[in-house]
């Protein structure tokens, strides 16, 4: 997809490598590009003031949305890559998150199947974050096994919340549900592309109709109604979901040997979410007032 930004064509990022330096006394150091999209693209960078690597993400100013600049900017959940610090150069906003250097889960994918369990409690964790994310009114979009990123521990963190139209992957593309190109979205979306995900992993292959034979007999009832043609016919939200997902992790644990974990899973999703009920989004830091102004 090309378009035109003073006379440049989207795809072309020369300006941005040629002004490797972010940020308050020059701060960040752009490193190498590891993805782009029509109008947005992410590099590595170095922290000089904290050290370490960050990711800094670029998208062309007019393309982001209020909307989305606020899901970038204010979202805060255990289970999100989060935004630590923005800014603006050459024309783009700039949007500073946690560098997750470890596999995703599209690398899982390719390595072969996943062990059940640990397939049902990676998508688990990618719903509690979609959870919080559908609470505000916010749907995703663009959940593929790349957006889910593995941290310490062999948990799972969901990225790029507000970034799905800026950040597309052709590979993505294979996940996303019947209606996502029309404008009769719901977090029905998101949550068909979860169920495809939950597939993947288990049968170590991109989803197919030939790969539904492959799951367990706990977990296929779970892809299945995930992935209903019709939006109304799936699951109505993502505890709906968290739910049959800890009640199939229940069944294969009870095959091991093992006790029941729903109860921990679906206390742990209550916890982030629904304890003393959702609060107001958080104040806009500072440098959001140096971006956009102050809060309304």
């Amino acid at each position: 997809m090309e378009g035109t930004h003073r006379g440049l064509a989207l795809t072309d990022w020369s300006g941005i490598d040629a002004h490797p330096h972010l940020g308050t006394d020059r701060r960040y150091v752009l490193q190498e590009r590891l993805g782009r999209g029509a109008a947005a693209a992410v590099y590595r960078a170095h922290d000089s003031l904290k050290g370490g690597n960050v990711a800094v993400k670029f998208i062309e100013v007019g393309n982001i949305s209020e909307t989305e600049e606020r899901a970038i900017i204010q979202l805060e959940h255990p289970r999100l890559v989060g935004v630590t610090d923005a800014g603006m150069a050459l024309g783009f906003r700039w949007f500073v998150m946690e560098y997750c250097p470890n596999a995703s889960l599209r690398e899982k994918i390719a390595a072969g199947p996943s062990p059940p369990l640990k397939a049902l409690r990676w998508v688990f964790d990618a719903l509690e974050a979609l959870g919080y994310v559908h609470a505000y009114g916010l749907i995703h979009l663009n959940i593929w096994p790349g957006n889910l990123l593995l941290q310490h521990g062999d948990r799972v963190k969901l990225a790029d919340v507000g970034l799905a139209r800026h950040l597309e992957s052709g590979y993505g593309r294979a996940y996303y549900a019947p209606e996502r190109r029309s404008d009769q979205l719901s977090v029905a979306a998101d949550l068909y592309s979860l169920g495809l995900t939950l597939q993947a992993l288990v049968t170590g292959a991109e989803p197919s109709l030939q790969t539904v034979g492959k799951l367990h007999p706990a977990i296929r009832p779970v892809v299945l109604k995930a992935t209903l043609p019709k939006p109304q016919s799936r699951q109505l939200d993502a505890r709906e979901m968290a739910e049959e997902v800890a009640l199939a992790a229940d069944q294969i644990a009870a095959e091991q040997g093992l006790e029941a974990i729903s109860r921990g899973w679906m206390r742990g999703f209550d916890t982030l979410l629904y304890e003393g009920d959702l609060t107001p989004l958080p104040a806009k830091p500072r440098w959001y007032q140096r971006l956009w102004g102050p809060s309304e």
